[in-house]
């Protein structure tokens, strides 16, 4: 699951490149008991008009939802106060002076909050002057459920909006609702439409299914006059399909494959009446 709830290079239609994925654990993430965590890094991201250097979402699956609330409610804590700011800041400047960043270059907290996005959600924001320039860094905690999600981001100062925190974080709470649902469900079989006759074109139809963002997949099959014994139409992968010549005295199915962040289920048509 943790590797459905990561952002992707997707959730950015203006514009993003993936430069690393993973499932080790990120050093972003709450220190905590996780059943699978997952790391996705990118690069030149264009989000609510702002275009950050660099993004990275991290997310962990806690072993249960009061682990993950008490961890992120900890984090909210810490954010709320003088001290606790300074320790967390610290902690990133660490790692930026890892990075090439000055240790006495001057740090200024932007903003610092509690939001309710997903069960709880904290944004820290701070800029950094170094060398004649400013850079914008800002972490978003995240607890929805089980699931714990940091993401970090840095961009040229001025960063991200305090609305775009907002818009950022609610973007990572739908990723992680998709990724906790459960997979798609048929609840009416998919159908043919069409003449059955040499020459016409068929039409698949889906058929109902539950689950959001759906993707579908199709594959057409050639059956017995009794509709068993069904084999794959070679390259019939189409959700239309022209009648031949090799199916006369046969009758055909299709079936479909139902894809979303939560997992692929896939459904078969009733066969259709003998083909003249």
């Amino acid at each position: 699951m943790a590797k459905a709830a990561t952002l992707t290079a997707a959730d950015f239609p203006d514009g993003a490149t993936a430069i690393a994925q993973n499932a080790a654990q990120s050093s972003f993430l709450p220190r905590l008991a996780y059943a699978s965590t997952y790391t996705s890094s990118f690069t030149n991201v264009s989000y609510g008009g702002t275009q950050l250097v660099a993004l990275i979402s991290a997310v962990g699956i806690a072993t249960s939802t009061a682990k993950a609330a008490a961890s992120i409610a900890a984090i909210a804590a810490e954010v709320s106060s003088t001290a606790g700011r300074q320790k967390l800041v610290g902690l990133f400047r660490e790692g930026l002076a890892n990075g090439g960043v000055k240790k006495g270059a001057r740090t200024t907290v932007i903003r610092h909050r509690a939001i309710h996005v997903g069960d709880l959600t904290a944004d820290l924001d701070f800029a950094v002057a170094d060398r004649g320039a400013t850079i914008d860094f800002g972490v978003l905690f995240i607890q929805d459920g089980p699931a714990v999600e940091s993401l970090v981001y840095v961009a040229s100062a001025p960063g991200l909006t305090a609305g775009g925190s907002v818009s950022l974080a609610k973007l990572a709470v739908a990723r992680i609702n998709d990724a906790s649902a459960p997979p798609p469900k048929e609840t009416a079989v998919p159908t043919i439409a069409g003449l059955l006759q040499l020459g016409q074109i068929l039409n698949a139809q889906p058929g109902t299914w539950t689950g959001s963002q759906l993707a579908y997949a199709y594959q057409w099959f050639r059956c017995n006059t009794a509709g068993g014994a069904c084999v794959a139409i070679a390259g019939s992968s189409q959700q239309t399909y022209t009648v031949s010549t090799a199916d006369e005295g046969a009758t055909l199915a299709i079936s479909v494959v139902a894809t979303n962040a939560a997992g692929t289920t896939i459904a078969m048509s009733q066969p259709t009446a003998l083909i003249p």
